[in-house]
């Protein structure tokens, strides 16, 4: 039989690079398909005003075209990023802090209205006072000196509890001008005996039965 030269013959196919082709394909495919982050295209300047204007989460992040979702997930990713949020909010939190103060004190301000003047518009000018409001007093104390100034429902209960009830049974008089016939049981003496609360007082108010001992 003839034989086969190797002039002839071409060189078995490398499996490795072959397999290995299908993944890097997969690879770049990843990574056309996935989404590129918009982090890097966020205004920040507008995020600042947004939040020193008292804005939440998720009125910010609508204004930059992303989900609340996405918007946490930049603040996980970002240190920075969410550092500098909390610095901007704390701006709006101490222009509140100090309005409320101002409000708790007692404040004077500049208002503005419209007068027609001539018939034309004009604008005027007045210094308005507005007195200390006590329901900023009371919020601002109760923040502030929870210790001294919260509600507090404190019981304090200290000694004994004695309870004394009598039991008063009242019957007709038998004769016209006859006395009245009151007994009056004294819940000390209802204590003593070991019958039922009712039962005592029926025995009681029948009187002493035959082999009752007296006291």
């Amino acid at each position: 039989m003839p034989t086969k030269t190797s002039k002839g013959t071409s060189p078995p196919p490398n499996r490795r690079a072959a397999s290995a082709a299908p993944s890097t394909k997969l690879a770049k495919r990843a990574k056309k398909i996935g989404r590129p982050s918009k982090f890097g295209t966020v205004d920040m300047a507008l995020v600042q005003k947004l939040a020193e204007y008292g804005h939440d989460d998720k009125f910010m992040a609508t204004c930059c075209g992303v989900s609340e979702v996405t918007w946490n997930a930049w603040k996980k990713g970002h240190p920075e990023f969410l550092k500098s949020l909390k610095d901007w909010k704390d701006v709006a939190d101490n222009e509140v802090v100090k309005a409320l103060f101002e409000r708790a004190k007692g404040c004077s301000c500049i208002e503005e209205r419209f007068v027609m003047q001539n018939g034309k518009p004009k604008v005027v000018r007045a210094t308005k006072y507005y007195p200390p409001d006590p329901t900023s007093m009371i919020f601002w104390l109760k923040n502030r000196r929870a210790a001294e100034w919260r509600d507090k429902q404190e019981l304090q209960h200290s000694g004994g509890l004695s309870v004394h009830v009598s039991i008063t049974a009242d019957k007709p008089p038998e004769a016209p001008g006859a006395a009245e016939d009151n007994t009056i049981i004294d819940v000390t003496e209802v204590r003593r005996a070991n019958l039922p609360t009712s039962l005592q007082a029926d025995r009681l108010l029948e009187g002493p039965h035959d082999g009752d001992e007296g006291p």
